[in-house]
């Protein structure tokens, strides 16, 4: 049931003994450890029902301190279970449970601190716990990763890296806290969007993101003041319409994400949408009028979802996203011949807008991404953005 080479990757289907082995475990840590042990949790991918796993129980164990001298109190009562003490990293200590050549547990101590349900390894876990397809993605990319890799856990465990930040990413976003406008005539606002409307910071390969006060969303909550309330859905990579064919970047299609947040936010007065940068991407291979259809079919989505009684179609605003500049190093990864492609964008939106009869911003003379990135701006651009933003919503 447990134990696995150590350095190697060798899955196994999930197994509902795994939750048992760990609570038995656990009682065997606490006995050993006692009033020393602030917290313990299973975590890693065995704590994950059907997803498929190294056969090895990962815990996380919260102490009140993590000085040297400190967890020398813990290397003689576990290595009496049968663990080893490994490595010292940053941020944690490191035990491993069984020979090299079967490893059956890793203990990974940590701070104990006030924030301790935002560790990242809880996110993810929970996360993953509530979220099907999510668990379907990642079960897919294990597999693919594990035979690539099977004898360097190393590489295994870096090519997963990006996925997991992604979803941590969500977590945070389903956690953070909603300060309710609770005033019955404000008026409702929804920010849809990509990455620019996330709040990357450009360079920051998606590791930072602009506080709420300084992406555009927070600062047109700001310039539109309490009668109005600003719904942010930002999402790096999200398309008009198209799925992104790497498992780590899931449910970017924003067609098929679309009523799930209308739905969630009725009812709305006004829905503005940004989008179109990522379907430039070469990998897609999509036409810039291809992009326009899914643009129109966002709209007619918005138009024809349904409305609560006494309420009427939101106003719709579509935004051309700025212009990127694919001669970057980090944009000519991934943007080749994105440049021209969103530059058509401004006259098939601005045909798509007068067709519709809906509101339309060309904000491209005047924001601009990041010169050396390519793909992001800045937070000035993001002020000058919502600056023109606000010109468009302030009468709906």
């Amino acid at each position: 049931m447990l134990g696995l080479k150590r350095g190697t990757v060798k899955l196994v289907s999930a197994h509902d003994e795994w939750a048992r082995l760990f609570q038995k475990e656990k009682q065997l840590l606490l006995e050993a450890l006692g009033d020393r042990i602030a917290t313990i949790e299973h975590v890693g991918s065995t704590a994950i029902p059907g997803v498929p796993a190294k056969p090895i129980i990962d815990i996380r164990i919260a102490v009140s301190s993590l000085d040297d001298k400190y967890i020398e109190g813990f290397i003689a009562p576990l290595k009496k279970l049968g663990y080893s003490y490994m490595h010292k990293f940053s941020n944690r200590h490191f035990f491993a449970k069984g020979p090299e050549e079967n490893r059956t547990h890793h203990i990974s101590l940590v701070k104990t601190d006030n924030k301790t349900n935002g560790d990242d390894s809880i996110l993810f876990r929970d996360y993953m716990r509530r979220n099907k397809p999510a668990q379907i993605k990642y079960a897919a990319l294990k597999q693919k990763l594990a035979g690539q890799f099977a004898e360097n856990r190393a590489l295994y465990t870096k090519a997963k890296e990006k996925f997991i930040e992604k979803m941590i990413q969500l977590a945070n976003v389903e956690n953070r806290p909603h300060h309710m406008n609770t005033n019955k005539k404000t008026k409702r606002i929804l920010c849809y969007g990509d990455s620019n409307t996330w709040g990357w910071v450009p360079a920051s390969m998606g590791t930072q993101r602009y506080p709420a006060k300084e992406r555009w969303p927070g600062i047109l909550q700001t310039f539109l003041g309490k009668d109005y309330e600003v719904i942010e859905e930002g999402l790096g990579g999200r398309t008009t319409m198209f799925d992104d064919p790497r498992p780590e970047f899931p449910e970017r299609n924003g067609l098929k994400t679309l009523p799930i947040i209308l739905e969630t936010h009725l009812p709305l007065d006004g829905v503005i949408i940004m989008l179109g940068t990522t379907d430039t991407k070469e990998m897609l291979g999509v036409s810039s009028e291809t992009t326009a259809q899914g643009m129109l079919k966002l709209v007619r989505t918005i138009k024809n979802y349904r409305t609560l009684k006494d309420t009427a179609t939101p106003q719709i605003i579509i935004v051309v996203p700025p212009i990127i500049k694919e001669d970057t190093e980090f944009a000519a990864k991934l943007f080749k011949g994105g440049t021209a492609k969103a530059k058509n964008l401004i006259e098939l939106y601005k045909n798509l807008a007068d067709n519709e009869n809906i509101l339309y911003l060309d904000p491209t003379s005047e924001i601009f991404v990041d010169e050396s990135e390519g793909i992001h701006f800045d937070a000035a651009n993001h002020k000058k953005l919502a600056k023109l933003i606000y010109e468009k919503v302030k009468n709906i």
